[in-house]
């Protein structure tokens, strides 16, 4: 019921008071957080639907999506809430989701010969870029490496924010990792780990043409520009 209520002051963008019989038009945006992880949350709970990553469970069957990222867990739970609550038949809602192959550069995996791409560079900002970074180290084993490029479009949070993401990626094991953009030779100055950095994407593109990664995974994340 809650979440019906919830769904029509997003959706609709009216409510009304608790006792009161008059519509309200409201024009508002729902931000949540939580310390805990997500998909435990989606597991343990005993009121929710249960969904799996990558094989999700809903309403007693499991679906697979081609969406590589647990990031992308919560969308399509709300996406077959939503379609419940609109009265769309549960089978095919999950049916499509199954059969929607991500296109576009957004949460693609790609196969070029024996090397594996998780391709999610549609666009990228330091949220996106953690999100990505976070579900990768999670899911795939070694020899894994990633190809990161430039956030734009930052200001003058740029030079914190990509210093951020070269802190993080360096606390975990790669087996190659490859950055990309002048923010990033910025930030790698106050860290010493192996990587390549290359000043534009043609560059770093020669350069890996040249190179043998049979086996490996990589996510490729970055900014279009």
């Amino acid at each position: 019921a809650i979440q019906a209520k919830v769904l029509r002051v997003v959706e609709a963008k009216e409510l009304e008071r608790l006792g009161g019989t008059e519509t309200i038009k409201v024009d508002v945006r729902i931000i949540c957080a939580t310390n805990k992880n997500l998909e435990d949350l989606m597991e343990d709970s005993s009121i929710l639907e249960r969904i799996l990553y990558p094989e999700r469970e809903f309403e007693g069957r499991e679906y697979k999506t081609n969406l590589a990222g647990s990031y992308n867990l919560a969308n399509i739970y709300l996406a077959l809430s939503i379609g419940k609550h609109f009265g769309i038949d549960a089978g095919q809602a999950k049916e499509a989701i199954s059969k929607y192959l991500p296109a576009s550069k957004r949460s693609e995996l790609v196969k070029m010969g024996e090397t594996s791409f998780i391709v999610d560079c549609y666009n990228a900002n330091p949220t996106s870029m953690k999100l990505a970074l976070e579900s990768f180290f999670r899911s795939i084993k070694s020899p894994r490496g990633v190809i990161l490029g430039d956030m734009l479009e930052l200001g003058s949070f740029a030079g914190e924010e990509h210093k951020k993401i070269v802190e993080f990626i360096s606390k975990y094991d790669l087996d190659q990792t490859v950055l990309i953009g002048p923010q990033f030779k910025k930030a790698l100055e106050a860290y010493q780990f192996k990587y390549e950095w290359f000043p534009t994407s043609i560059e770093a593109k020669n350069w890996f043409r040249n190179q043998k990664f049979d086996g490996f995974t990589f996510l490729l994340k970055g900014s279009r520009g």
